[in-house]
């Protein structure tokens, strides 16, 4: 936004105008504003300015993601499952990422597989690292620690919930852990929050 410009002489009414109004959407880079000055006697005077726009920049421009089937892309009902890569959340976040900032070349890797347990995930983590070499690791496993260790709403209070949500605390650490230790210079682990399973049935 700026402010119009001044008017020091002229017969009044005086009218101004500019080539980009105050609050339009420029272009990254540089844009010349142009503006003119029109008074009651048919005389004009111009002016302008430079507007100068300098995006945002990705420290990291490659993330691998891994984990599971949310990770993967896998979609459908518990006996028909399938993937749809186009509508797995690292393709999603490519097309964010891309959208919001243009000309980067973000790349991020897909490393998710459907029915993968955390300690899985904990044990391959840092070849994917050392084959992709990214810069920031996304984190989304245990899921199917909880639903086999009972963690479902429908379980009640099974002991063996308790055991599965420690197992996954651990292995997301250690997932954390070996990331940061990599050779790559690794500088951004995110950890995804777990969406809860809720109750399944064939026809839903």
């Amino acid at each position: 936004t700026f402010d119009p410009p001044i008017v020091t002489e002229g017969a009044t009414p005086v009218t101004t105008s500019c080539s980009q109004s105050s609050g339009a959407a420029l272009p990254l880079g540089t844009t010349t504003v142009n503006c003119t000055a029109n008074d009651a006697m048919q005389r004009q005077a111009s002016c302008s300015f430079r507007v100068t726009l300098t995006g945002l920049s990705l420290a990291v421009t490659r993330y691998l993601a891994v984990g599971d089937s949310f990770t993967e892309g896998q979609n459908g009902i518990p006996t028909v499952r399938f993937v749809d890569p186009p509508n797995s959340y690292p393709t999603k976040l490519q097309a964010l990422l891309d959208a919001t900032y243009p000309g980067q070349n973000v790349v991020l890797i897909n490393r998710g597989f459907g029915g993968e347990f955390v300690e899985t995930t904990v044990r391959d983590i840092r070849d994917h690292i050392a084959r992709e070499q990214p810069g920031a690791v996304l984190v989304l496993s245990g899921y199917n620690n909880l639903l086999n260790g009972s963690c479902r709403p429908a379980d009640g209070n099974d002991p063996r919930c308790n055991d599965a949500i420690h197992d996954v605390a651990i292995g997301i650490r250690d997932c954390i852990r070996k990331s940061k230790e990599a050779p790559s210079n690794i500088r951004y682990v995110f950890v995804s929050t777990l969406t809860p399973p809720g109750p399944r049935s064939p026809s839903a």
